[in-house]
């Protein structure tokens, strides 16, 4: 699963917009460094965006580093600039496997976020640690939400890159 997407749209309880539940694997990224991963979304519903859900793990032993995961707006289905201050998920809370190529072991973690959202946007789920971790992030390539991208970004992506 790429993430569980939760709105809580202005007269209503939370609902969920959208959900990946991957059958197989095919794609699981490593999230370290340089390398920041997104998987872009069109929203369904207007309301507030209260959380993601994303299918993660860490091989071997707990890292050095947080896991952050942060709502970016898009421009042409890229991640442009963050929409919400980033999500921190211990990596104490994240859990170990020992092969990475199935999803035997992965956890479905929650990021919270308060963030008001309209149908028809295009944002992005971009994970991200530091120099010294290295996570995990499984799913299946392309995924099923509209306009579904999932993607790399080598190098640093800094907050101003289009």
């Amino acid at each position: 699963m790429f993430a569980l997407l939760s709105a809580l749209p202005s007269d209503a309880s939370p609902i969920q917009d959208q959900a990946f539940e991957p059958a197989s694997p095919n794609t699981i990224p490593t999230i370290c460094g340089e390398y920041r991963w997104a998987q872009c979304f069109t929203v369904g519903l207007t309301g507030t965006l209260t959380r993601v859900d994303v299918l993660v793990a860490q091989r071997f032993g707990v890292q050095a580093e947080d896991l952050d995961i942060t709502i970016f707006d898009t421009i042409g289905g890229v991640p442009h600039l963050p929409v919400a201050e980033p999500f921190h998920i211990p990596a104490a809370s994240v859990p170990i496997v020992s092969h990475v190529t199935t999803f035997e072991g992965y956890a479905y973690l929650r990021a919270a976020f308060t963030l008001p959202v309209a149908a028809g946007d295009v944002l992005a789920i971009v994970v991200s640690t530091g120099s010294r971790s290295q996570y995990y992030w499984a799913g299946v390539s392309g995924g099923t939400y509209p306009r579904a991208l999932y993607q790399t970004f080598p190098g640093a992506m800094s907050s101003n890159s289009s």
